[in-house]
């Protein structure tokens, strides 16, 4: 599996006849809670990363977690990424999907260096975040995180 199988949407619509939940459902899977940059108070990134399927459960579903401190002062999920079920597992489909998502954060000019910590690992680890990381910021030397 690779990652260009994953489907980004950034908090987009998905393609016509997938059908997504307005949020995570309570059976989500905690994926891992990373602090992504924090130059100063008003420019920082904390995202929590939680995993489900649709319905029909022939996707899955990454969700990017954000706390709005501007208007609503509660954490807001998006659809951040989406992958087809077949055969893989929950962990399997969290790497591929954070992989291909970063990649294109990066690309973008949005994530231009790799998480400073994790905050709290869960379906993935330290160590696998780190990796992922490592492919995605090669030149960096991966994640610096605690």
């Amino acid at each position: 599996m690779s990652r260009i199988d994953a489907l980004l949407l950034f908090g987009e619509k998905p393609p016509r006849g997938i059908q997504l939940p307005e949020k995570p459902p309570r059976s989500a899977r905690f994926v891992a809670r990373l602090d992504m940059f924090s130059q100063f108070p008003c420019n920082e990134r904390s995202d929590t990363y939680r995993l489900s399927k649709n319905r029909k459960r022939s996707y899955w579903i990454l969700w990017l977690g954000y706390f709005d401190d501007n208007m609503e002062m509660k954490w807001v999920y998006m659809p951040y990424a989406l992958l087809a079920c077949g055969d893989t597992d929950a962990a399997a489909a969290a790497r591929v999907m954070i992989e291909a998502a970063w990649l294109e954060e990066k690309r973008r000019g949005w994530l231009d260096t790799p998480f400073e910590a994790v905050i709290a690992d869960g379906l993935l680890t330290v160590d696998e975040l780190r990796e992922i990381a490592a492919r995605v910021w090669p030149k960096e030397g991966g994640a610096s995180c605690s």
